[in-house]
């Protein structure tokens, strides 16, 4: 059989950026306001490619170069950290009691949080959530894009076990 499939145990170049880019930004993410030095030590992620990846965060607008680090001597790095007004982001928990809704920013920051309808047995589970994710989506569409933050992503937290392949729910 492997004669016919071609493996590979190793990443492109290219993917390997995207790999990094998305560590560094989770990294941060987590661990708030951090010199690219630290970034490449404690990730262990060449400093050269710590820098690549930091520069396309920063010309893409999810990273910004903050504040320079108060040291003893020497150089002082600069703290690279999340821009938070580059995008908001829907959480909705589906709970057993409540849909809960968060809409928060890059940063973790919780911009605003809704109690929605209570969850039941019905068949209308779906459609009532279809109206509250629209009525969050419109809402943010038209007071939020003057400010330039716009929903980049849900997401739905199901308590649940759920098929991957049909997204039906087990249990």
């Amino acid at each position: 059989m492997e004669k016919f499939l071609k493996f590979s145990r190793t990443a492109s170049a290219e993917l390997q950026h995207k790999i990094n880019m998305s560590i560094i930004f989770n990294y941060l993410r987590e661990n708030g306001p951090n010199p690219r030095s630290k970034i490449a030590r404690e990730l262990n992620i060449s400093a050269p490619a710590v820098s690549r990846a930091i520069e396309k965060l920063i010309n893409e607008g999810y990273v910004l170069q903050a504040e320079k680090q108060i040291t003893k001597g020497g150089k002082r790095p600069t703290l690279i950290r999340i821009n938070k007004d580059r995008g908001l982001v829907i959480g909705i928990d589906l709970g057993k009691e409540k849909l809960k809704i968060a809409v928060a920013n890059f940063a973790n920051e919780i911009v605003e949080k809704h109690e929605g309808f209570k969850i039941s047995n019905g068949k209308d589970v779906v459609d009532k959530l279809e109206e509250e994710i629209a009525h969050i989506l419109a809402k943010y569409n038209q007071e939020k894009s003057q400010n330039g933050l716009k929903i980049k992503g849900i997401c739905i937290g199901i308590p649940a076990d759920v098929d991957i392949k049909s997204g039906r729910i087990i249990s």
